[in-house]
């Protein structure tokens, strides 16, 4: 990326691009152990949950229903991509936008998570 568009993107303070890229590496514990939490309920719950980083770098961690994914979306953007964790084996999966698509309109339709 260059420096002309990291200064755009911080005149739009947008610091996406300034996170870590995995949960691993984030330097806060109470956003590893938010997630990590996330996970075991993924896990044993049996529902998928999602999390993500909006635009300020704050973390959001909610279970799969239409209204997350709408808003994973939304502060993400096009060109960002949220993760799943998969019910039953805590699986993390790479949410883009044309998989976010097909899932809300899944969702909508009566699927289940």
């Amino acid at each position: 990326m260059l420096s002309q568009e990291r200064r755009q993107m911080r005149a739009r303070d947008d610091r996406r691009m300034e996170r870590p890229l995995r949960w691993r590496d984030r330097d806060d514990p109470t956003a590893q152990a938010r997630i990590a939490t996330a996970t075991r309920k993924a896990k044993y719950g049996h529902r998928d949950w999602l999390y993500w980083t909006d635009r300020q770098g704050g973390l959001h961690v909610e279970p799969t229903t239409v209204a997350s994914i709408t808003q994973a979306m939304l502060d993400t953007g096009t060109q960002y991509c949220f993760t799943e964790i998969a019910a039953n084996t805590g699986h993390l999966h790479i949410m883009s936008w044309p998989l976010a698509l097909n899932r809300l309109r899944w969702a909508k339709q009566g699927g289940t998570y």
